[in-house]
């Protein structure tokens, strides 16, 4: 008794396209970084919005005082490594900014950094 093999139906390649878009979107992450970065587009705003996803992995967020505070995880780490890997020099990087709670794409000299209070 002999199988007959059926050919994939369109459910599996329904599975396949979306496997590999949701691959390419996360792979295109990187390039998009490094590009922004080369051309100078500091504060890149749609880099927050389009890749929200992936900077809701930059990092856990524990609130004191009622200020956001994000802390390192594994995770944001490589997504930050990812990120800067083919970034115009070593001055730009991923942070966080309290006042619209998201994340923004810009070069350090943006930034600003605020010391943190004494602990009582």
């Amino acid at each position: 008794m002999a199988f007959d093999r059926k050919r994939p139906g369109v459910a599996f390649w329904a599975t396949v396209l979306v496997v590999v878009a949701l691959l390419l979107y996360v792979a295109s992450f990187g390039p998009a970084c490094w590009i922004t970065s080369r051309l100078g587009i500091a504060r890149a705003r749609g880099m927050s919005i389009a890749y929200r996803p992936l900077t809701w992995g930059l990092a856990d967020y524990v609130i004191s005082d009622g200020v956001i505070i994000p802390k390192d995880t594994p995770l944001g780490i490589l997504i930050r490594w990812y990120a800067r890997l083919g970034a115009a020099g070593d001055s730009w990087d991923w942070r966080f900014r309290n006042t619209d709670h998201d994340w923004e794409w810009a070069p350090r000299k943006h930034f600003k950094w605020y010391p943190r209070r004494p602990r009582s």
